[in-house]
Parts: structure tokens; C-alpha cells; sequence
């Protein structure tokens, strides 16, 4: 993957595997714990390259996640299989097994963000474009929003982060 311009998967989890609380086994709690910090720091970074290397080296860190297409026989929705198979289509996601959730949750949320980063580099690299200009107050709306994410994940996993509100 580059750094520059990922070729992302985001792999979901069916809103039904989503989870309310999961545990965690030592190894799992180190790992989910060094890359929510790692996550955290670069969200915080005023240099859009630097956050964005930093997203990187956590995806990195939590690599790799195994898990395989879910089988969509039923949607336990209001959705018909087709309409969610159609949405995945449309917006480039992949709906996933997997036996490592807190994995593919986390990694879920980086990888949105990433393509975030991406979007106001380049919002800030081609002020002459079409491409249009960002405004700052909502990038940083937006990155709190991924800062929120994260400790609700901390939560989730009931791991401390260094920056515990």
C-alpha cells in the first residue's frame, strides 16, 4: 500500500457480527492498544503527511487481518441480499467474516480515515484544480469525529489510551 495513494479495502464487519463489547486476550489487547495510541498521534498531527504516514505505519501494525466475503443468504435487514450487495458495490466495501473482529473494526475506521487524509492533501496540493478547497474548521470536525471513534473502540475493547479523556 502506498502512502501517497492507497488501495484500500474496507472490509466491514455485517451489522449483525457488530459487537457491543468484546474481550481480549493479552496479545490482542498489546496489539489493539499500540495502534489505537499510534492512531490518536496521527490525528493529531498539524502536517497532513505526517498523520497520514502515521495511519500507514498503524495499519501496518495491525496487518494482517484475516477474514473472508460473508455470505449474505439473508440480510437480517429490511435490505434484500441483491440491495446490499449493490451498496457494497457502489461504495467499494467489502462485507467480512472474520475470527479477528476488534481487528477488522479498528482497521475499518483507519482506513476511512486514511482516504480522509488523502482528500485534504490533496484539497491543499491543487488549489488551481476543479479539486475543491476544504475548509479547515470541518477537517478538524471530521478528525475529531475519527478521535471519537477511537475511544469508543477503547471502550469497546476496554483498553486505557494514553490520552483518556
Amino acid at each position: 500500500m502506498s502512502e501517497t495513494n492507497p488501495t484500500p479495502q474496507l472490509d466491514l464487519l455485517v451489522p449483525w457480527d457488530l459487537l457491543t463489547e468484546h474481550p481480549l486476550n493479552e496479545a490482542e489487547r498489546v496489539k489493539i492498544t499500540q495502534a489505537l495510541n499510534c492512531f490518536l498521534t496521527a490525528l493529531k498531527q498539524t502536517r497532513l503527511e505526517t498523520a497520514l504516514s502515521l495511519t500507514h505505519e498503524t495499519l501496518e501494525t495491525l496487518e494482517p487481518v484475516e477474514s473472508s466475503p460473508a455470505k449474505l443468504s439473508t440480510t437480517k435487514a429490511s435490505l434484500k441480499t441483491w440491495e446490499v450487495e449493490d451498496y457494497d458495490r457502489y461504495f467499494q466495501v467489502n462485507h467480512v467474516q472474520t475470527q479477528q473482529p476488534a481487528f477488522c473494526l479498528l482497521k475499518s475506521v483507519i482506513v476511512a480515515s486514511q482516504q480522509f487524509l488523502i482528500l485534504c492533501l490533496n484539497s491543499q496540493n491543487q488549489p488551481d484544480s476543479n479539486f475543491p478547497k476544504l475548509d479547515s474548521n470541518q477537517i478538524e470536525q471530521q478528525k475529531q469525529g475519527f478521535i471519537s471513534y477511537a475511544h469508543l473502540l477503547a471502550r469497546l475493547f476496554d483498553v486505557y489510551l494514553e490520552d483518556n479523556p
